[in-house]
């Protein structure tokens, strides 16, 4: 946070009297006819040089007063020498400029009689603003991504400069991966391990500082079923191997929890055998889960269309 100082000078006057009377010096006498003189700005400077797009434009100003007034200071900000109608304020908002123009402010001190002289401030050019990353965080994509986990950024450039951004991840506090990439592998993370990301952008002329993820701990891998099933060959009979795999090892179970009649499921095997009666002609829905013995599971789900058998021809007809 930017902190304005405002600096009021005093001079002090000294008068130096002996033990004995006498008349009033002649320099504090004419002094004293003078009346109220206004105040002046000693000097004013800004605080960054050059300015930046990233924080508001601020002046540090020494003035004083002959009187020992207290001293008020006006503003009136310039852009490419233009005044700018209405800022008038101690600050001037980074919104009011970009980089490569030149800002300048005049100040001008009173006290609670007059206005003193005005000053202007040389004018300042408005440099390169690096960008800035205010968060990141690690999500698993979607399922169907099966191990990859993803970094989502909070990143933003103040000059509006396209940004690249560098990632590096971490398993367990090593660094295993480092690139432009913003998506990981997670399939060589064991359970219980965990990852961090650290993210740095870059625009043309800067860097940003680093934001760093919170852990991103791995949990348990519910299976994937990775085959499909096939279509029927024969109207009296249907086998399907279901193939399911576990990214944590684990052992996997299957089961039938919606099925016609006679189907069955090897429980370790996956494989299913039936054979198909012709009285259940029509569709028979199919629905199997994997589980891995730790809350995991997966389903897959479909229908079988059962033609009935052409009717057998009698010799002699």
């Amino acid at each position: 946070m930017l902190r304005i100082a405002v600096f009021v000078v005093v001079t002090a006057l000294w008068t130096m009297t002996s033990c004995t009377d006498r008349p009033s010096s002649p320099s504090l006498t004419s002094q004293a006819t003078l009346g109220n003189r206004p105040p002046t700005v000693l000097s004013a400077r800004f605080l960054s040089d050059p300015l930046s797009a990233a924080e508001p434009a601020a002046v540090q100003v020494v003035a004083e007063d002959p009187e020992h007034e207290a001293v008020t200071l006006s503003y009136q900000w310039y852009v490419e020498d233009v005044p700018l109608v209405g800022e008038t304020n101690s600050t001037l908002s980074s919104a009011k400029f970009r980089r490569g123009q030149r800002v300048s402010v005049e100040i001008t001190p009173a006290d609670a009689k007059q206005k003193g002289p005005s000053y202007r401030v040389p004018p300042v050019s408005v440099g390169n603003a690096p960008p800035v990353v205010r968060s990141a965080m690690i999500v698993h994509r979607d399922e169907s991504s099966g191990n990859v986990i993803e970094a989502l950024v909070d990143a933003s450039d103040p000059d509006l400069d396209p940004l690249s951004v560098t990632y590096r991840w971490y398993k367990n506090q090593v660094l295993v991966k480092e690139g432009e990439e913003a998506l990981f592998d997670a399939g060589g993370v064991a359970v219980g391990e965990t990852v961090v990301v650290e993210v740095t952008a870059r625009d043309p002329s800067g860097t940003s500082g680093t934001a760093r993820s919170a852990p991103w701990l791995m949990g348990n891998r519910p299976p994937r079923i990775v085959s499909a099933p096939p279509v029927p060959q024969t109207s009296e009979s249907y086998t399907y191997r279901v193939q399911a795999i576990d990214d944590d090892g684990d052992d996997l179970v299957y089961a039938l929890e919606t099925a016609p009649a006679g189907m069955t499921i090897g429980e370790r095997t996956g494989r299913i055998d039936w054979r198909v009666p012709q009285d259940q002609a029509g569709v028979q829905h199919v629905k199997i889960v994997v589980r891995d013995g730790r809350g995991g599971a997966a389903l897959q789900e479909f229908d079988l269309h059962v033609t009935p058998l052409p009717p057998v021809a009698r010799s002699g007809t």
